[in-house]
C-alpha cells in the first residue's frame, strides 16, 4: 500500500471541479471523508453573512487577577443561536434526494475562528463542511461517524466562515446545534507570534529531536468563554500500547468542565519544515476532545502543576506518532530541551546546558522543592526561551526523556538570563497526593512494574515514513551540502532526487556530499520502501544556490551605480586584489576591494556594455569570475 505522509499525515487536497481551485484541509482526529460541498460544485447562491463585531462580544482579555496563575489568553468564545442560525441559513435544491443548508458567519475584527457544536447527530449519508469564504481552508466532510455530544472544529485563519450540510432531505430541524463561536483576538498570538529570540524546531538545535517533537503539540484550551494557548506532549505508560495519555500543566484550563474538555483542539505535526520562519502557516494534525484523568493543584507547597488527559480518540497506526518516554528517578537533569509552542506559534526548541536546579515555584532552592528550575542557553540559531503558550510543555533531560512539565517564568527574548518553572515529574509520579486523580502513577504503570524510567514508543512501527532534512539549505554555487536521512521503519531501499546537485540520484540511506553548480532554487525527494510499504517526502524549493558574483548581470545607465558583491565561501579573506579584464584578456580596471566576512564588493567605474573577467587575488590565490554588464 503506497503511503503518502502528506495525506495520511497531515493535509489533503481538494480539487474543486468548477472553481479550478485547490483547499487545503486540516487533518482531524475525528472521522472525516474527502469531499467537495456540493455549493462548490453547483455554484450556488451566497449565503446570508450572520455579523458579529468587537462592540456586539466585548473582545476583552481576561488578564490575571491577584494570586492566580493563567495561560496565555487566545481569544474568547460566545454563544451561537440555533434557532438564529437556521434562520439566517439558507436551504438550496440539488436534486430530488439533495438539499443544501448553508450559513455564512463573520466576526469582524477576529484573526481566526472556531466553532462549537452540541447534540451533534448526523443522518446516514449527510456530509457536514467548514471552510473560509476565499475556500483556502476546508474542513470535512464530516459524518455519522462523528455523531456525539459535543463536536469542535479546528482554527481557521480567517474571520468569515461558511458552514455546508448537504443531505438527502430538507429538514425542519438542523442534525446539530450551534453551541459557541470561539474568537481568537489578538494579531500578535498565533501563527507568526513567537518572539523573535526563538529557534524553531528543525534547526540544527533540533536534529537530535526528531522523535521527541513527534509527540508534541499545540493546545487550543476552552474554559467556559475563554481560550488559553497551551503545550503539551503524548506520553508513554508502561504497557507501549499507544494508549493516547497526554501530559500538560494543570494551570492550563484550571477551570474547564468535561464539556469543555471535550472541545479542546491538540495540533501536531504544527511546525516549519526547516530552520525558517514561514511566511505562510504550515499544516498541521488535528485531534478534538479529552477526558480529565488526573491533576495537581496549581504551584502552592508541594504541588506541582500538572495534568493527565486522555484523547477521546486512539490515534491511528499510519499516524506514525511519538508517546514520549519519561524519568520519574528525580535525578538532577544535566542538560536537555523544551520542546513547545511558544504564543500559540509553530514549534520551537530551547536548550539548556547547566544541570537544572530542584526548586520551589517562585522560592528556595532545595532537594525537596517540588520543580526544576531551569536557565536557557544561546545556541548556534538564537537563544530559545519560553513565553505564554509554553504552559505545560515537556522538559527533556539528557537522555530524551520527559522530566518536567512547564508552570512559568520569567524567560523571554527581553529577558534571556532569566529562569523558568518545570513541575517535576518525580513530583507528579505519587507525590500530589494519595488518591489516583493526583498521580501519574496508577494510569503510566498500571500493572505497577516499579520503572522509574521508560522509554518512548512509535505507534504504528511497521510502518515506513521517509524524512530528510539538512543543516545548510542556502549556499554558494560550487559548494556541496549533506542531508540526513530521517526515515523510520524496516526500510530495504531508498531513492534520492537531487534537482539540480550532483550527482542527480542516490540510492544509498546516506547520499554522501551532493554539489550545486549553478545558482538556482531546487527541490529535493526521497522514497524510502520496506518488502511492503512505501513512502516519500517531497521538499520544493527546499535549496537555494546563489551565485559567487552579483548582481550578474551587472545594470549601467541612467545614473544607475551598484557594488559588486564576489562571494569567497569558506576561503578565509586576507590580503585582496580585484581585477577586471575584457574579454580577450586586456586588463580594464584594478579595483579597491572592501573585504568583509566571506565576501568581497568592489565599485567598478565607467564599464561598457559587454562581457568581463573579474579576477581576484587572495593571499596569492587567484579566482575567476564572469561578469556580463547589459545596459538599461
Amino acid at each position: 500500500m503506497q503511503l503518502n505522509k502528506k495525506i495520511m499525515r497531515i493535509y489533503q487536497k481538494y480539487f474543486l471541479l468548477l472553481c479550478f481551485a485547490f483547499v487545503s484541509m486540516a487533518v482531524m482526529a475525528q472521522h472525516h471523508e474527502k469531499g467537495t460541498p456540493s455549493a462548490l460544485i453547483y455554484r450556488l447562491p451566497t449565503p446570508k453573512i450572520v455579523v458579529f463585531n468587537s462592540d456586539t462580544i466585548h473582545l476583552q482579555s481576561v488578564g490575571n487577577r491577584a494570586g492566580e496563575l493563567l495561560p496565555l489568553q487566545a481569544g474568547i468564545t460566545f454563544p451561537l443561536d440555533n434557532q438564529t442560525m437556521l434562520k439566517k441559513g439558507i436551504w438550496s435544491t440539488v436534486s430530488l434526494h439533495h438539499f443544501v443548508w448553508r450559513v455564512q458567519v463573520e466576526v469582524s475584527s477576529a484573526k481566526a475562528l472556531t466553532l462549537y457544536f452540541k447534540n451533534f447527530n448526523l443522518a446516514s449519508g449527510d456530509k457536514l463542511y467548514i471552510y473560509t469564504t476565499e475556500i483556502k481552508q476546508l474542513m470535512g466532510a464530516f459524518t455519522a461517524l462523528n455523531n456525539g455530544s459535543y463536536f469542535a472544529t479546528g482554527l481557521m485563519e480567517n474571520n468569515r466562515i461558511i458552514v455546508e450540510l448537504n443531505t438527502s432531505k430538507k429538514l425542519e430541524r438542523l442534525p446539530f446545534e450551534f453551541f459557541q463561536i470561539g474568537v481568537v483576538i489578538q494579531q500578535e498570538r498565533g501563527f507568526g507570534g513567537a518572539g523573535s529570540c526563538e529557534v524553531p524546531i528543525n534547526c540544527s538545535e533540533g536534529l537530535e529531536w526528531q522523535h521527541e517533537k513527534r509527540g508534541v503539540a499545540r493546545i487550543l484550551v476552552k474554559q467556559a468563554s475563554t481560550l488559553f494557548w497551551c503545550t503539551g506532549s503524548l506520553i508513554n505508560n508502561t504497557k507501549n500500547d499507544g494508549k493516547p495519555f497526554f501530559l500538560t500543566a494543570n494551570h492550563c484550563g484550571m477551570g474547564s468542565t468535561t464539556a469543555d474538555y471535550n472541545q479542546w483542539i491538540f495540533d501536531f505535526d504544527y511546525e516549519s519544515s526547516n530552520c525558517d520562519r514561514p511566511a505562510s502557516e504550515p499544516e498541521k494534525l488535528t485531534f478534538t476532545g479529552a477526558q480529565l484523568i488526573a491533576n495537581g493543584a496549581t504551584p502552592r507547597a508541594a504541588s506541582s502543576d500538572f495534568k493527565l488527559l486522555l484523547l477521546n480518540e486512539d490515534i491511528p497506526d499510519e499516524y506514525h506518532m511519538f508517546f514520549n518516554g519519561w524519568d520519574r528517578s528525580g535525578d538532577v537533569p544535566k542538560h536537555g530541551v523544551v520542546i513547545h509552542h511558544p504564543a500559540g506559534d509553530i514549534k520551537y526548541i530551547s536548550t539548556y546546558t547547566e544541570p537544572a536546579i530542584s526548586s520551589f515555584y517562585y522560592g528556595t532552592e532545595s532537594s525537596a522543592g517540588p520543580f526544576w528550575k531551569a536557565y536557557w542557553s544561546e545556541t548556534e540559531n538564537g537563544y530559545g526561551v519560553t513565553e505564554g503558550g509554553s504552559s505545560g510543555s515537556p522538559l527533556f533531560n539528557e537522555n530524551r526523556l520527559i522530566v518536567g512539565a512547564l508552570t512559568g517564568g520569567n524567560s523571554s527574548c527581553n529577558q534571556t538570563s532569566e529562569s523558568d518553572y518545570f513541575g517535576k515529574f518525580s513530583t507528579s509520579w505519587d507525590n500530589n497526593g494519595t488518591v489516583y486523580a493526583n498521580q501519574l502513577k496508577p494510569w503510566l504503570d498500571p500493572d505497577n512494574t516499579g520503572v522509574t524510567k521508560l522509554e518512548g514508543y512509535y505507534k504504528g512501527s511497521n510502518i515506513v515514513m521517509a524524512d530528510f532534512n539538512s543543516n545548510i539549505t542556502k549556499v554558494i554555487q560550487g559548494s556541496y551540502i549533506e542531508f540526513n536521512n530521517l526515515s523510520e521503519g524496516n526500510i530495504s531501499y531508498y531513492r534520492w532526487e537531487f534537482e539540480g546537485g550532483e550527482p542527480a540520484i542516490s540510492t544509498d540511506k546516506e547520499p554522501g556530499l551532493i554539489y550545486y553548480t549553478k545558482p538556482g532554487t531546487y527541490g529535493v525527494k526521497l522514497v524510502a520502501s520496506s518488502i511492503e510499504n512505501s513512502d516519500s517526502v517531497v521538499r520544493s524549493n527546499y535549496i537555494t544556490v546563489i551565485g559567487n558574483i552579483y548582481p550578474n548581470p551587472y545594470v549601467i545607465g541612467n545614473g544607475i551605480h551598484h557594488q559588486i558583491h564576489i562571494l569567497t565561501g569558506d576561503t578565509p579573506l586576507g590580503n585582496a586584489e580585484v581585477y577586471v579584464y575584457d574579454i580577450i584578456g586586456r586588463l580594464v580596471q584594478k579595483l579597491i576591494p572592501q573585504v568583509g566576512s566571506h565576501e568581497i564588493t568592489v565599485n567598478p567605474e565607467n564599464l561598457l556594455a559587454g562581457t568581463y573577467v573579474i579576477t581576484t587575488l587572495i593571499d596569492g590565490k587567484k579566482s575567476n569570475y564572469k561578469l556580463v554588464v547589459i545596459s538599461k
